[in-house]
């Protein structure tokens, strides 16, 4: 048997760390060759088909959440009543799925003008979209980007003048990549700021919402709390946590009347005001509350339901989603109360985000100062038509844009070709 010399060692460790880093080059190329061929769907049994692979690539990108999984999309694009069109780009690298866009079609409105759109799917209802790619490789981004350049929206025959994406999260990764690589296409890019919504972030070793309440608000604060669930409980207040898909489903439609009765009634934003958010509810509730991602709290006076706060659990991050409370019950401080229950729930199993969503309202802020930023993000399709028109639309409003620019997150800029 041979001595193994240090010299000897040192030739054998040399050998291995060549061989590895040979082994890295090759995979390296090999991803580089690798070509990213873009598809579309437009027919609902088609995308109902794709329920596995969409999931699984969605777990590989971190902008991974319940409310782009294709659950989701699924509910949203069956519950449309009139059976309009979509769209779903999907970006494939040999057989595995590494990235995909939901879209739609929309309207941009401009004074009296409505432009067309492709926009993000679910407008509305979602709270943060994202176009998913595969660990957020770039390279997927421009495919997908190249394909709708090339490929604005056959079906108007070039009468589609912008590219229309809402609700994109100014901290978001995906987000950035995305508008960097319209600019890097030599397309303009245009932002309007958009919604700013509050969120709580829960310390790693927190399992006591009650202890870490007292180290976020004042005594005052305290005090007031204690307060109104006290009087909540004279008030012959009692909080119910839903949990199943058959309790789920028996409860809907006393929330819809809820919501009907609610303060949102007067802007026409309650459920029973769009038959699509209807449908959407009846369709994704049960499903959630399967998956264990429903976390829907109902606050009763008596028999009667005074308010409900529904939320969205994946991942350890709760999103709320809806809360209407029934005016006549404002006496008991609903969403105080409904808010404090779920909270103390989530953190004891280990929650670590509460985002509130929407917009950042005195209740949300009463939680926290935490805020999250939102734009919408403009792409004018080719063509003088569309630059020239989403020109004329942002000049009006330019100074504005420019005062509501995010400090970090997405480059904000009115113009992205340089």
């Amino acid at each position: 048997m041979p001595i193994l010399t240090a010299a000897n060692y040192a030739s054998k460790v040399k050998l291995v760390f060549e061989i590895q880093i040979v082994d890295i080059l090759n995979l390296s190329v090999f991803m580089s060759n690798a070509t990213i061929v873009i598809s579309e769907l437009c027919k609902r049994k088609e995308f109902e088909l794709l329920a596995a692979e969409w999931n699984h690539c969605l777990a590989a990108s971190p902008e991974n959440a319940v409310y782009l999984r294709h659950e989701w999309f699924t509910a949203w694009y069956e519950s449309d009543p009139d059976g309009r069109p979509f769209r779903i780009i999907l970006a494939r690298e040999g057989d595995r799925l590494v990235g995909m866009a939901a879209l739609s079609k929309g309207i941009l409105t401009f004074k009296r003008f409505n432009i067309p759109t492709i926009q993000s799917a679910a407008d509305g209802l979602t709270p943060r979209y994202a176009i998913i790619a595969e660990y957020n490789r770039r390279d997927v981004f421009t495919a997908l980007a190249e394909h709708l350049l090339r490929n604005p929206d056959p079906e108007r025959h070039g009468n589609l003048l912008a590219f229309n994406f809402l609700n994109l999260a100014v901290d978001s990764a995906a987000a950035r990549l995305w508008t960097e690589t319209w600019r890097d296409l030599g397309r303009s890019v245009y932002f309007e700021a958009g919604r700013t919504s509050p969120y709580l972030p829960i310390p790693e070793d927190c399992t006591d919402f009650e202890e870490l309440w007292r180290t976020l608000c004042s005594h005052h604060q305290q005090s007031v709390l204690r307060r109104k669930l006290r009087r909540c409980r004279r008030e012959g207040g009692r909080v119910e946590q839903v949990r199943s898909p058959e309790r789920a489903r028996e409860i809907l439609p006393t929330l819809y009347k809820v919501s009907a009765r609610s303060w949102k009634r007067r802007k026409s934003s309650d459920i029973l005001s769009s038959e699509r958010t209807v449908r959407f509810y009846d369709a994704f509730t049960p499903l959630a509350a399967e998956r264990g991602w429903l976390n829907l709290w109902v606050l009763w006076r008596g028999d009667d339901c005074a308010a409900f706060q529904y939320d969205l659990e994946y991942k350890g991050i709760s999103t709320a989603l809806r809360s209407d409370f029934d005016l006549a019950a404002s006496s008991l401080s609903p969403g105080l109360v409904l808010r404090w229950h779920m909270m103390l729930d989530f953190v004891a199993r280990g929650g670590r985000e509460f985002d509130f969503g929407g917009q950042a309202y005195d209740f949300k802020r009463y939680w926290t100062s935490h805020r999250r930023r939102h734009v919408r993000l403009i792409i004018p399709a080719p063509g003088i038509l569309s630059r020239a028109t989403l020109l004329a639309r942002n000049h009006p409003v330019m100074v504005r844009i420019r005062k509501a620019a995010p400090e970090g997150g997405i480059p904000f800029r009115t113009r992205g070709a340089s």
